[in-house]
């Protein structure tokens, strides 16, 4: 499966208050209370892994049919945010904190090439009394290298690495003569070393914690934000993606890229459109690029005024999932259990309506192959309805897997493979 490089921005808005939640069932129900001194790592339990202390939920991946990972967030929303990274080696059955040892405080944005590669970036703000830190790893977070950052001082960043050797960073300095530019960087020894590319154009900005970098190959790129831009180049020169307007959205409205995920040839890109003088915004569209990001074309309309927005999950050329996305607003009218899916490249999509527990629904999606699958799936009422949330996922949660595309789910580590 090609990965989705996890954006998040360093200044993290507090999550909002919460009703007390239909309970999911006790024995795989987890924790969202707990909060332990920076030092404290979570255990390997037979649970989740967010179970002991407790956490949340900030995102997770399945690597292949046993391995995955979660970043867990303890203090999420307060200035003592720790990250904690989790390992599976038995398909959730057990977890392992593989953690740097000396990250810090604060949100880390991490990158996972395959079970074996992943690079951890720990930004840290000018005047906070730390560096910015970046580690790899070659044997799935069991050892860690550190490495030198371009910048001590990174307000926000995003990284993407296609290879071992060959990987992209773009960061924001807080502090440095240049006003606080995107500067585009690449390494071709692991991230050991990095060469300055440019700075990236019309004053892009990384404030968003879900709007990744993503390339596919070492020239092929994109960097979805209200400026989404992409570069076939290896980020030497960058140009706006343009999307095909859809019929009744006006010229005017900006489109916006809120999450772009890719495999193979194929990009699947999550867009609204906002039109600033009107107050108007058209969500939930969708558009697909078969050809690496050079021609694109709508994969499912939206509609104005109207949720949820959509999370695209990308395995191959041809498989291809939709899951409604409520990490933005949380609907009025109830939540759906339904998601689409595509075996043809987005030529016709099936609706899938999954039989989860009563009063729970997705909530975060990551499949390693057509069949094999993990769900975060959340109570619904973690935020009052139609209340916007600053981030929704994990608040509780239960990590769920499905080894038939889909059609069928149950509690992740209870059929050893899952394959």
């Amino acid at each position: 499966m090609r990965r989705a490089a996890v954006l998040l921005a360093v200044l993290l808005v507090a999550a909002c208050a919460s009703p007390s939640p239909t309970a999911v069932p006790t024995a795989s129900r987890l924790s969202t209370t707990a909060l332990v001194s920076p030092s404290a790592h979570p255990t390997s339990t037979g649970l989740p892994p967010f179970a002991d202390p407790g956490g949340t939920v900030f995102d997770m991946g399945r690597l292949d049919a046993t391995s995955g990972w979660a970043l867990v967030l303890l203090g999420y929303g307060t200035p003592q945010t720790v990250t904690h990274l989790m390992i599976t080696d038995d398909n959730g059955a057990t977890w392992r904190d593989g953690t740097p040892a000396d990250i810090g405080v604060g949100t880390a944005v991490i990158d996972f090439l395959d079970k074996d590669h992943a690079w951890v970036l720990q930004p840290c703000a000018a005047g906070s009394g730390c560096s910015s830190s970046l580690w790899h790893t070659s044997d799935g977070a069991r050892h860690w290298t550190t490495a030198t950052l371009p910048f001590e001082a990174v307000f926000g960043a995003a990284m993407s690495f296609v290879s071992p050797e060959a990987g992209y960073l773009a960061l924001v300095s807080d502090k440095g003569p240049d006003n606080r530019p995107t500067v585009f960087y690449s390494t071709a020894d692991g991230g050991s070393s990095w060469t300055r590319v440019g700075v990236l154009p019309g004053n892009w900005q990384l404030f968003s914690q879900d709007r990744p970098l993503v390339f596919l190959d070492e020239n092929d790129g994109l960097l979805g934000d209200v400026n989404a831009l992409q570069t076939h180049d290896g980020g030497k020169s960058w140009t706006a993606i343009d999307l095909p307007r859809p019929a009744g959205v006006p010229t005017a409205a900006q489109s916006q890229i809120l999450n772009v995920v890719a495999a193979g040839d194929s990009v699947l890109a999550s867009v609204q459109f906002v039109s600033k003088t009107a107050a108007t915004y058209w969500f939930g569209y969708g558009y697909a690029s078969r050809d690496r990001g050079q021609t694109w074309t709508m994969a499912w309309p939206g509609a104005k005024d109207s949720y949820p927005r959509s999370a695209a999950v990308v395995v191959d050329d041809t498989t291809w999932f939709r899951f409604p996305d409520y990490t933005a607003t949380i609907p009025g009218d109830g939540y759906s259990k339904a998601f689409s899916v595509t075996h043809d490249g987005g030529v016709t999509w099936k609706t899938v309506t999954a039989a989860l527990p009563t009063g729970t629904h997705f909530d975060l999606e990551s499949f390693s192959g057509a069949l094999q699958g993990w769900a975060i799936i959340s109570t619904d009422a973690h935020c009052p309805a139609g209340i916007a949330c600053s981030y929704s996922g994990g608040l509780p949660g239960q990590l769920v897997e499905t080894s038939d595309g889909g059609r069928t789910w149950q509690v992740a580590g209870n059929t050893g493979s899952g394959s």
